[in-house]
């Protein structure tokens, strides 16, 4: 197989990276890149709604707060209170829901972090074996690896 660097000048010669290495890991890459892309865009929803709740439950508050003299010559506590408490169910929901998302979000990227490591693991190892590239080569690929997971990551 021949390398992206420069093509063999002697018997001897090997590339830094062969094709095939150079092959799979944009391929798990480009797939990491649009599922994170398609789960932030659900967060984001997820933490507009979130947002959206927290203010319904804040102007209730506050609402109570500021007429608490009508609420108590209506007699309508318990009626409020069961309002507040139904705003507060649907925030802890929407909240939920948000955070499990987010949380399946990181655990895919990791998972990937880890199948695309254990592929250059074994393509790599695989060419390092053949000897069609030397270790160092081997170790300067997964470093440049460990680059690009950690730009998706941050």
């Amino acid at each position: 197989m021949t390398s992206l660097r420069s093509l063999p000048r002697g018997p001897g010669d090997r590339g830094l990276i062969t094709t095939e290495m150079v092959i799979v890991l944009p391929i798990l890459v480009a797939f990491l890149f649009l599922l994170v892309s398609l789960l932030s865009r659900r967060v984001f929803a997820q933490s507009v709604a979130v947002q959206e709740q927290l203010g319904a439950l804040s102007t209730r508050a506050q609402e109570n707060l500021s007429g608490i003299q009508q609420v108590k010559a209506y007699v309508q506590e318990e009626r409020e209170a069961a309002a507040f408490r139904e705003l507060g169910a649907e925030f802890r929901r929407r909240s939920l829901a948000m955070a499990t998302l987010r949380g399946l979000m990181l655990a895919l990227i990791a998972g990937f972090a880890g199948l695309g490591t254990l592929v250059v693991l074994f393509v790599g190892g695989r060419h390092v074996l053949d000897g069609r590239i030397t270790f160092a080569d081997f170790v300067a690929f997964h470093a440049t690896l460990g680059l690009l997971a950690w730009s998706v990551w941050t």
